[in-house]
């Protein structure tokens, strides 16, 4: 099913960074010279849903699998209750579709961040815009809760690193496109 392809040399950047402010800060300091066969092949690969894009917004489900060597090893998903008067804004429930009678029942996000953070262990993290968007909400939720955030474990986003390979930064359906993978 999977195919492992050769790739050439990329500038990537690594980024086992704790915070909003550090992880968006691309410094020197932070860029390894390293190749497509030197990536991690065992990792979690995650995808947050949110209520929305701005700072106010709040992590609704996240959904990860974990692989080891290259293989997939669990998957894990939850649905996470919204907190008290907070709302599904109009344009995240357009891509998301998820609606708030989905999310009666599940678990808050204290419980829901723990368990992902349990499922990573210290394996780093994978995932399209990673860096740019669902870093910052795990990093901002674990920063209140006082506890470490699994993005400490270091962080590869796929618009980056296919960024390197391309030149330019790329959406995951032109990704998905360009590799013939089935994006559902």
């Amino acid at each position: 099913l999977y195919q492992r392809r050769s790739c050439p040399t990329l500038e990537l950047e690594w980024l086992p960074k704790t915070n909003l402010e550090e992880t968006m800060t691309h410094d020197a300091t932070s860029s390894a010279r390293m190749r497509a066969d030197d990536l991690p092949t065992s990792y979690v690969s995650y995808d947050l849903e949110t209520t929305g894009l701005g700072a106010d917004a709040h992590i609704i489900e996240i959904g990860a699998v974990r692989v080891f060597d290259g293989y997939e090893d669990e998957r894990f998903s939850t649905f996470v209750a919204l907190p008290r008067g907070a709302r599904i804004g109009a344009g995240a429930a357009a891509v998301n579709h998820i609606t708030a009678d989905m999310l009666e029942g599940a678990p808050s996000i204290d419980e829901a961040l723990l368990a992902f953070s349990d499922f990573v262990g210290d394996l780093p993290l994978v995932g399209q815009n990673v860096i740019a968007f669902d870093n910052r909400f795990v990093d901002r939720e674990a920063a209140r809760m006082g506890v470490s955030s699994p993005t400490v474990n270091g962080a590869y986003d796929t618009m980056i690193l296919y960024g390197e390979l391309d030149g330019r930064p790329r959406s995951l359906a032109a990704i998905c496109e360009h590799y013939g993978v089935e994006n559902e």
